[in-house]
């Protein structure tokens, strides 16, 4: 009924799989800067073997390492920025790939037109369709490599030169650091974006839920409908302001701290407990009739103990109502409800105690 904020298994697993992808990208792009490089100053080395298509490869070993030098630097620039890094190469990663796409058809045309001939080009043009994949189909990445690494295996051993079987690597190992950076991003966004709403749901002093996350459950319940044992127990602390201005407001959370323990004691884990306000808090449980005297009689044992073992007396008014003994309203008559009786409970305290409420 309610609405959890977690990561599945699936999405975790991906998050372990690829929580290091940020250095294993750029690990791969300075090799790749490495091998540019070097191809560059084999070019120089070895003008001859390139013939009438030494420009050619020189601009592309030129262009290509510009672009990994630039990659790199976007990287390092928003490194720490998670959400910063995603916007951009989010952005930057499709552009790289249909860049180098182009490069790789650029080369195949021409190739064509002076030889008649496909190559090795096949395989570049090949292997660039890797990254696209990702944007349009995260789930067939292993399929998709596995074929990508079938193709590289066979055009490697059939390469000719060493300089052949340096541009397939180069090939290869871009169009992986573009799709793997990308999905684990995408992973490890999704890990902070889950994290950071369920903290936002959370009370940081006792650990349950806080008024947001109360105020969007009612909503569920509301637009979900009522189920029959559902059941919602409203709490407020007796004499909180008195503590806090007689013994410090450390004394005062720590009597918050302890109805929170003995709510959870009470009502175990098929309820979900929430502190919407001060010394408010709300519980909606699943429980029948028979079964909730025993809770509360547990939960009334709890404060007894709790006041046994510290030097305050921890008392609270409550109240509760039954969607079984309602069952034409809705959630929020109910919780009204529950609050009426707990008001009165609170008035009852004050009479019998004699003290005076503030």
């Amino acid at each position: 009924m309610f609405k959890e904020n977690h990561l599945d298994k699936k999405s975790s697993l991906s998050v372990r799989i690829y929580g290091s992808t940020l250095y294993i990208s750029l690990i791969t792009l300075c090799l790749m800067a490495g091998l540019e490089i070097f191809m560059l100053i084999f070019s120089v080395a070895n003008a001859s073997f390139y013939g009438e298509y030494l420009w050619r490869y020189r601009a592309f070993y030129i262009s290509l390492l510009v672009m990994v030098l630039l990659y790199i630097g976007l990287c390092l620039y928003v490194k720490a920025d998670l959400e910063k890094r995603f916007r951009i190469l989010d952005f930057s990663n499709p552009f790289f790939a249909a860049y180098m796409l182009g490069w790789s058809l650029g080369i195949t045309y021409s190739d064509w037109l002076t030889t008649g001939s496909v190559e090795l080009t096949v395989f570049m043009t090949f292997s660039l369709s890797v990254p696209l994949c990702f944007y349009m189909m995260p789930g067939m990445f292993a399929f998709v490599v596995l074929l990508a690494d079938a193709g590289m295996l066979y055009f490697v051993a059939s390469a000719g030169t060493l300089g052949e079987v340096i541009n397939l690597v180069i090939y290869y190992a871009f169009q992986l650091v573009l799709g793997v950076s990308l999905l684990g991003l995408r992973s490890k966004l999704v890990e902070r974006i889950a994290e950071e709403q369920k903290n936002a749901d959370m009370d940081i002093l006792t650990g349950v839920y806080n008024r947001r996350a109360f105020d969007q459950d009612m909503k569920t319940i509301t637009k979900n409908g009522i189920p029959e044992d559902l059941v919602c127990f409203t709490v407020d602390l007796n004499g909180l302001k008195d503590v806090n201005d007689n013994h410090g407001h450390d004394a005062g959370d720590m009597m918050i701290t302890g109805t929170t323990d003995c709510l959870k004691k009470a009502f175990g884990d098929n309820c979900r407990i929430y502190r919407t306000g001060g010394d408010e808090f709300v519980v909606l449980m699943f429980a029948k009739q028979d079964e909730l005297a025993g809770m509360i009689e547990r939960y009334e044992k709890g404060l007894k103990e709790w006041t046994d073992n510290n030097v305050l007396e921890l008392s609270t008014a409550y109240g509760y109502c039954c969607a079984a003994d309602h069952p034409s309203e809705g959630i929020n008559k109910l919780a009204a409800m529950a609050d009426e009786q707990m008001y009165k409970d609170k008035a009852l305290y004050y009479k019998t105690t004699g003290k005076i409420r503030r």
